[in-house]
Formats: structure tokens, C-alpha cells, sequence
């Protein structure tokens, strides 16, 4: 007797172990597949903590985090998203059954998504009109746009627009504040070339986000975001 319960003790404490190990790598797989299909990164990482892995079943984690890099939304690039959660909760049925993410709890996590110079020169070299051979700088704040500009004839030479960053109502803006032609100062025929320019609109990202904060340093634009809770 003493025998057979000792197995049944050992297959029960097997099947713990297996379970912590291979529960959360299946996770793993279904949140890179949700990914994969969404946001279609060039490689990505996923790590799933939860003790006991068990609770990943009710789709309670302690922690999921990982990394994207070139993520392309809209005709612009993201380098790279980081992310990290804990004490999370999502709904296991959608997760599992539909390889869909939706969040009903988020402890205190974000997501932060990263563009660099490269990111958007090719972007705002799109979207201004007739801008070629653009290079642009991220420094103190400030974006400035450089390039060979042709407007119809006649505007045309080396252009420099100047500006900065605004994130307002979940859409990341760049807000022109000076336009130069040739290194003078041009006014009255520029008022298209200073509109503002739709970076990204959060409000399209596959799943419910909110923008929270905006850092422009060293090269690199930071837009900190987390999941929205219905």
C-alpha cells in the first residue's frame, strides 16, 4: 500500500513539474502566434512566469514580458516594442480557443515602443509633399527635417522644417514650427508644408491601447502605452 501511494505521489508531483515547465511555453506559443499574426514583428521573445503554472489556466500570469523588433504600422516602422506586465490577467477562452489577447487586468505594466531617426526620416520623407534624399534629427526635443524639396516649380531647393512632438487624444504628432528654404526663413507659401503630420493614430493598433507618456532623446523616439480595459 505504502508502495502504491508513494507512486501515485511521484506521478502527482510529475505532473506538477511537467506542468510548470511546459504550460507556460505553451502559452509562450499562443501569445507569439497572436503577435505574429498582428503585428508581424521580424523576431520577437515572449517569457511567461506563474507559480503554480496552473493559474495560467484561468489566464492569471505573474508576469508576461518580451520584445518585438520592426514592427511596421502604417508606414512606419518601430524598431522595437518592450514589454513587460505583472500580475496579469487575460481571458483564457480568447487566448486559448482564438489566439486573442484581451486583457481584464493589468497589475502594472506597459508597453513601450521605440522610433529611430532611420524610422523617421523614411516616413516623413512620405509624408511631406515633394521631399526627397530627407535626413532627419531627433535632438533637445526637436525634429528637424532636412531634404531637396520641388513644389511645383516653385519652391523648390535645400528645406529644413523644424518642430516637435505632441501625443494628444492616443495620436503621435509631429507639429511643424519653422520652414527654411535655402537657409532663409519662409513664410506665407508654406502653410501646407507646416501642418501637422500623423506619426501614428494609437487608436488603430491592433489591440485597445492608451498613450501614456512621450520621450524624445537621444535619437529615439519612446511612446509608453498600456492595454485598455473594457
Amino acid at each position: 500500500m505504502k508502495k502504491f501511494f508513494g507512486t501515485i505521489i511521484f506521478l502527482v508531483l510529475l505532473i506538477v513539474i511537467a506542468a510548470q515547465v511546459l504550460l507556460p511555453k505553451f502559452i509562450e506559443m499562443r501569445i507569439e502566434s497572436e503577435l505574429d499574426s498582428k503585428l508581424h514583428p521580424s523576431s520577437q521573445t515572449v517569457i511567461v512566469d506563474a507559480m503554480p503554472a496552473v493559474k495560467l489556466l484561468y489566464g492569471d500570469a505573474d508576469s508576461i514580458r518580451g520584445t518585438m523588433e520592426n514592427v511596421q504600422l502604417n508606414n512606419l516602422n518601430f524598431t522595437g516594442f518592450h514589454y513587460e506586465f505583472n500580475n496579469i490577467l487575460v481571458n483564457p477562452v480568447s487566448l486559448l480557443a482564438n489566439q486573442k489577447i484581451e486583457v481584464l487586468r493589468n497589475g502594472n505594466g506597459t508597453i513601450e515602443g521605440i522610433v529611430t531617426n532611420d524610422d523617421l526620416t523614411d516616413y516623413m520623407e512620405k509624408q511631406i509633399s515633394g521631399m526627397t534624399d530627407a535626413s532627419t534629427t531627433i535632438e533637445g526635443g526637436k525634429i528637424t527635417v532636412n531634404g531637396t524639396i520641388n513644389v511645383g516649380g516653385f519652391l523648390k531647393g535645400n528645406a529644413q522644417i523644424t518642430g516637435i512632438l505632441d501625443l494628444d487624444n492616443n495620436v503621435l504628432r509631429f507639429e511643424p514650427q519653422r520652414f527654411s528654404l535655402n537657409g532663409a526663413t519662409v513664410s506665407g507659401l508654406n502653410s501646407s508644408l507646416l501642418r501637422p503630420v500623423t506619426i501614428y493614430d494609437f487608436n488603430e493598433f491592433p489591440m485597445p491601447i492608451t498613450a501614456r507618456s512621450l520621450t524624445v532623446k537621444n535619437g529615439e523616439i519612446r511612446v509608453k502605452v498600456i492595454p485598455t480595459i473594457k
